[in-house]
């Protein structure tokens, strides 16, 4: 019984290790396709940064004093 318990530990270990991987891997393509993005475009990457920065900074302008 303990040697099935350890065992099924294990697998679920070896599991974790395999999701975070596909999720690191996930991350990492997604950076690059990121960086792709703004060698290859820019002035639109620039336009959208601003865009986000100026939205984040009205939204918590307007946000209660300890939701920041």
């Amino acid at each position: 019984v303990e040697a099935r318990r350890a065992a099924d530990k294990t697998g679920m270990i070896i599991l974790r290790i395999l999701a975070n991987a596909v999720i690191m891997a996930g991350e990492v393509a997604a950076v690059a396709a990121l960086a792709a993005f703004a060698f290859y475009h820019p002035f639109v990457f620039a336009g959208v940064t601003v865009i986000m920065s100026v939205s984040t900074d009205r939204a918590a302008t307007f946000a209660p004093e300890n939701a920041r």
